[in-house]
């Protein structure tokens, strides 16, 4: 018999959503289909594992199953001192993901969220571990532990410390990574005594690109990094991202790592690449879903191309002259106009993003987001195109 009515991950959050509107009636549930979780302010269900746990029960069984599950994961346990100040673990998030989760949940803000900048890229947050699920500790959380900030985020390096005696694992020479079995291994990013003093060659790098995974080799460990990179593209088609981003130790302190610009370090270089166009495409997707912008205005995607001639993937972007636009900061501006007089459209010019905020920056408004977009709702003219594409040309 054919099965019309196959069980999904989307309907398992439908029924996931069902239960938690009676579990805690306070707060609001929504399915995020990207990046295969229910949400809601505080807390962040992943579907993979339990839709593998319930897919094969009968409709009653499995209702049953998952009101279990989620009266032990979101169940409103009390928030206080007591219950949880020996659950309170860091946690790691990119700076992006950060302001997106505030806008996917309407916060007035991001710093509801309570957070310590690690890097431009990268912060920290704060969890409260529970068996099942991760409550994200916000201002109001806090307050009912009658903490501060600060006063959390020691309870929470104590515990991590707590759960780290043992030694980072040495995965080959002048590699190593965190393995402690407990799905905090990227917050251990947290421990830079301890990362300082790992057998690198060069300066250390971390890779952390899921908050299970967090590898660290040295700068001068090139080839290293480029079988890091591929292994973090391959390990995030089955696992939620956290970042591509990399980071450098340098004093004790996290820089994001930028190294000189040369063929051997062209698979970072290409990490960064593909995170800002993440980025973006989770920020486009979340600002359609909650319609935060006009129908006549266009979200202009960032895509990412690799050249014949050079290891360095690079970024593009379409500035329309079809109506207002809101432009990724990317390495080539493409104009799109008509070229016959008939609604026939295509790129009339191409240049780089340099050249276009030099020439044309007066038509551009930063939105102070995060990645940064700027909107334009004036398409230059076509002599003005021309004219600085020949002026490039002559040079």
């Amino acid at each position: 018999m054919f099965n019309f009515f196959k069980y999904s991950e989307a309907k398992l959050a439908e029924e996931i959503i069902g239960i938690c509107s009676k579990l805690c009636p306070t707060q609001q549930f929504s399915y995020d289909a990207e990046n295969g979780s229910v949400r809601s302010d505080s807390h962040d269900i992943c579907l993979a594992n339990l839709f593998d746990q319930v897919k094969d029960k009968k409709r009653q069984e499995r209702l049953t199953f998952i009101e279990q599950f989620l009266q032990s994961a979101i169940g409103e346990m009390p928030i206080d001192y007591d219950s949880c100040s020996h659950l309170l673990m860091p946690r790691i998030k990119s700076t992006a993901e950060l302001h997106t989760w505030s806008r996917y949940l309407s916060l007035s803000s991001h710093n509801q969220f309570q957070y310590r900048p690690i890097t431009d890229n990268f912060v920290c947050m704060l969890g409260i571990d529970r068996t099942n699920t991760i409550h994200s500790v916000m201002s109001e959380d806090l307050e009912k532990m009658e903490m501060s900030f600060d006063e959390a985020f020691k309870h929470a390096m104590a515990n991590l410390n707590r759960r780290s005696e043992a030694p980072f694992v040495e995965v080959e020479k002048g590699m190593y990574a965190a393995d402690f079995q407990d799905g905090h291994n990227a917050a251990r990013l947290m421990l830079t005594e301890q990362i300082a003093n790992l057998k690198v060659n060069g300066l250390p790098v971390a890779f952390l690109p899921t908050n299970d995974e967090l590898v660290i080799c040295g700068t001068k460990d090139v080839s290293q990094h480029a079988q890091l990179a591929k292994q973090c593209q391959e390990l995030v088609k089955h696992a939620k991202p956290l970042s591509f981003d990399t980071l450098v130790l340098v004093n004790g302190q996290w820089q994001d790592y930028y190294p000189d610009k040369t063929p051997a370090y062209a698979p970072i270089y290409n990490l960064h690449k593909i995170e800002r166009a993440t980025q973006y495409f989770d920020q486009q997707r979340q600002m359609e879903q909650q319609e935060q912008h006009n129908a006549t205005l266009i979200l202009s995607p960032q895509m990412i191309y690799e050249r014949e001639d050079s290891p360095f993937y690079f970024s593009v972007c379409q500035w329309s002259e079809q109506g207002n636009c809101l432009l990724p900061i990317s390495d080539q501006v493409h104009f799109v106009a008509d070229i016959d007089g008939k609604s026939q459209t295509g790129v009339i010019a191409v240049l780089s993003w340099q050249d276009t905020i030099e020439h044309f920056g007066n038509l551009m408004k930063p939105q102070q987001m995060i990645p940064e977009r700027f909107l334009v709702r004036t398409f230059p003219s076509k002599e003005q195109l021309l004219k600085v594409v020949a002026s490039n040309q002559a040079l």
